[in-house]
């Protein structure tokens, strides 16, 4: 026989989702105002529909940039305001394709990932 969930939990993992919900939101308004934005992915129990009362936003960015790896998703928090913990992945073009798949935790983001959003091409960036 199955466990029954209490609807409070439910009631939870719903609010949680549309908080994660306005999170891409946000997140895509603010990382179309920083430079260099390429693509935005969903990994996790966001990008699985399986979101949990206690669910963050896992967020795969794909950013033409030379910043230093620990740096370059400084610009991006620091305008964030949604009440969600978000967990930003931010990798350059040339990661996605040779670095990224070379380890099986980018392999299993690589294999989940679900496309939030994709920013129109712009020279200079």
């Amino acid at each position: 026989m199955g466990r029954h969930v209490p609807l409070r939990y439910e009631a939870r993992c719903r609010l949680q989702k549309e908080k994660l919900d306005a999170a891409v939101r946000e997140l895509v308004l603010v990382c179309g105002k920083v430079g260099g934005i390429l693509e935005i992915y969903a990994f996790g129990s966001y990008a699985r529909d399986s979101v949990a009362a206690e669910s963050d936003l896992d967020a795969l960015i794909i950013r033409e940039t030379e910043e230093r790896r620990v740096r370059r998703e400084d610009d991006i928090r620091a305008l964030l305001r949604a009440p969600v913990d978000f967990d930003l992945l931010v990798i350059t073009p040339y990661e996605r394709i040779h670095v990224l798949p070379q380890n099986p935790m980018g392999r299993h983001i690589l294999a989940e990932a679900r496309l939030l959003h994709r920013y129109p091409h712009q020279e200079g960036q």
